[in-house]
């Protein structure tokens, strides 16, 4: 159902702080709790309560549109 990718910490190295890396703060995942409709997903690095920084990942979210473009912009013939 839920397909889990491993993740290196090299790989987020440059995109959250030293603290994080240590283990200081918390990094969470936040995004809808369905897969394939997720067009945004944030990584919250948290000290408790407190926000310390957020990296928006905009995906992609197929619904559909360049065929129903495709359909409106392409001239039927009567």
């Amino acid at each position: 159902m839920f397909e889990k990718t491993e993740v290196t910490l090299d790989e987020l190295r440059h995109l959250v702080s030293e603290r994080a890396i240590e283990g200081e703060t918390m990094l969470l995942t936040w995004d809808r709790n369905i897969p394939a409709r997720t067009a945004l997903r944030l990584l919250l690095e948290l000290d408790g309560e407190l926000v310390i920084n957020c990296i928006p990942d905009i995906g992609y979210l197929h619904t559909g549109v360049e065929k129903n473009m495709e359909a409106s912009l392409t001239k039927k013939p009567r």
